[in-house]
């Protein structure tokens, strides 16, 4: 997922994915990527966080492809 917002401070990316963690006075709970974190790791994923100032932010999520069971 891309964004041509505001992108997010090199300061504040490393805690972006922490609960309640809120980046910048507009933000929200600082609930939603700590939830995405954790629903991607479960599911034994990775989750990327590119970002420049004033330009965006892109979100990569990748997931394992597991073949069902025979």
């Amino acid at each position: 997922m891309t964004d041509t917002g505001r992108g997010i401070a090199p300061d504040d990316q490393p805690q972006l994915f922490e609960p309640f963690y809120r980046a910048g006075s507009n933000a929200g709970a600082g609930l939603g990527l700590s939830i995405v974190k954790h629903l991607v790791t479960a599911m034994q994923g990775t989750i990327d966080l590119h970002s420049v100032c004033d330009q965006g932010a892109t979100f990569s999520v990748v997931l394992p492809l597991i073949e069902p069971a025979r």
